[in-house]
């Protein structure tokens, strides 16, 4: 009797934490949130070093002569396509990390995950090992990605860490080093290699270059299926707000639960800095932003992350490209970084009070 009384009250309590959202108000803000991405994808295509206007390409293309619309179409849509899709990637993995972890500051830059998905891209084939292709490198990303959680939670595990905060700052240490260790194989490499790979020490689509089909493609691709996937684990990131007793009374098994998370989130977080560096706190303000305008429920917060998250990364890579040569890394850190000090002091105010 007692464990049904108890059931009942985590049920309950499940229900008032996480209010589901109505389907007719999901899907106006969903095609809210479509449109300013479609409208930012749309405005970032002319912005650039070749000042293609919207007449221009609207010429080439009616014209016999169609180089600039081929141009523009295989140089320009792919690049902020590309950058669309590395912001939707991390915005949901930094929307899990912070549901696994119970912590709103949790995200992929700052637990050390993308440094670690972007030291493995560098340091394979600075190895001899021979990666060959987009599909290739994106692998050995997500698996530095998974790498570095499990380093984390190991660590975590080795010193008896009980709070999220303090494994925070033990992904922050990590991040520290893997950057440091990115910087010792640059020293070493051979200067044109330096200079090519510099700038993944912050993030750029720069260095990139020119975006193959098929990285494109892989995006899209796992934008989809990560998106699916998570939208169908969204009840079990809901419960995750309650206790692991709670939780599991209500039928989830919240350790394996939440390994599955991370590890799918790490492999999104691999896939989206694979060849572009760590680019950071994508995952922090988006999500932050979503939740904040309509609630925790993560069946109404992961579409509309993935649509915001593309938009700000493709506004933010238009603006690095508008002050070009700054790395589209940099323009997110400007961002981020007082929209993490904003929330580190307002959560040491809430528990002070």
């Amino acid at each position: 009797m007692k464990n049904t009384t108890h059931r009942t009250e985590a049920s309950n309590r499940s229900r008032a934490t996480v209010a589901e959202p109505t389907d007719r108000s999901l899907t106006v803000w969903g095609w809210v949130y479509i449109l300013l991405a479609l409208l930012v994808f749309g405005v970032a295509t002319f912005v650039g070093s070749t000042s293609w206007t919207p007449a221009d390409i609207w010429a080439s293309f009616m014209s016999d002569d169609q180089t600039d619309f081929n141009q523009w179409r295989g140089i320009r849509v792919k690049h902020v396509l590309f950058a669309g899709t590395v912001g939707s990637l991390l915005s949901l993995s930094g929307l899990v990390f912070q549901a696994v972890l119970r912590n709103p500051l949790a995200e992929p830059y700052i637990l050390g995950v993308s440094g670690g998905a972007s030291l493995a891209t560098i340091a394979v084939p600075w190895l001899g090992v021979a990666v060959v292709g987009g599909n290739a490198i994106a692998v050995v990303a997500f698996s530095g990605a998974i790498g570095s959680v499990v380093l984390l939670f190991g660590l975590a595990r080795l010193g008896h860490f009980r709070d999220t905060t303090t494994l925070i700052l033990c992904g922050v240490i990590l991040n520290a080093v893997f950057l440091a260790a990115i910087l010792v194989f640059l020293s070493l490499a051979p200067e044109f290699e330096a200079k090519a790979t510099m700038r993944l020490l912050i993030g750029d689509f720069m260095a990139v270059g020119l975006v193959p089909n098929q990285t494109v493609v892989r995006n899209v691709v796992t934008v989809v299926l990560g998106g699916v996937v998570f939208l169908a684990m969204a009840r079990n990131l809901d419960l995750l707000s309650l206790s692991d007793e709670e939780a599991a009374d209500l039928g989830l098994r919240p350790n394996r639960f939440r390994w599955s998370a991370l590890i799918l989130a790490s492999v999104l977080t691999g896939v989206a800095v694979a060849g572009v560096g760590p680019v950071g706190f994508v995952g922090l303000i988006v999500p932050h932003v979503v939740k904040l305008l309509h609630g925790p429920s993560h069946s109404r917060a992961i579409p509309l992350v993935l649509a915001g998250g593309a938009a700000f990364m493709m506004a933010a890579d238009a603006a690095a490209r508008i002050f070009n040569p700054v790395p589209v890394g940099a323009i997110t850190a400007l961002c981020g970084g007082p929209f993490f000090l904003f929330l580190l002091v307002r959560g040491r105010r809430e528990v002070a009070t």
